[in-house]
């Protein structure tokens, strides 16, 4: 048991000194995201009007299945989600049709609508790092422990 004591102590060391070297990477800011956001369309209205809801102004936010019903989570353009089964009603939309692991169909007076998952829009930057761009040079197993160390007495 003895024996191992030594090796774990030099990977300890060595996990710490790679950990340290990784945190030490500059943090990179995404370039941020463009001001519109899905959920923002509208059609134009007259100054002083409420301008009206367009589909493109809808988004699907997520699929979700509660036993033997699949349930659909619909964004309206006010940024507020519902769930939705199958036939029931988006006010300013249309009816359910079907729902799908990844979109969902809405049965509109246009004619049918394909919904597909979309991320959420984001305002603020997502954090990031940046690849490495020189090799890490791994630290000698010599140099981690100091001369005359207990470690060193050890049979």
């Amino acid at each position: 048991m003895r024996r191992y004591i030594p090796a774990l102590l030099a990977l300890a060391v060595l996990a710490g000194v790679l950990l340290l070297l990784w945190q030490r990477q500059p943090a990179v800011l995404e370039t941020p995201p463009p001001a519109g956001s899905p959920t923002a369309a509208h059609v134009a209205a007259a100054p002083g009007q409420v301008p009206a809801p367009t589909i493109a102004s809808f988004r699907l936010a997520g699929v979700a299945a509660g036993g033997q019903t699949m349930y659909a989570a619909i964004e309206d353009p006010h940024g507020v989600s519902a769930l939705y089964r199958l036939g029931d009603e988006v006010a300013g939309l249309g009816r359910v049709a079907e729902i799908a692991p990844q979109q969902v169909r809405i049965e509109t007076a246009g004619g049918p609508l394909v919904m597909r998952l979309q991320p959420a829009p984001t305002k603020s930057p997502t954090v990031t790092r940046q690849p490495r761009t020189t090799p890490v040079t791994p630290v000698p197993a010599a140099a981690t422990s100091p001369a005359g160390s207990a470690l060193e007495s050890l049979p």
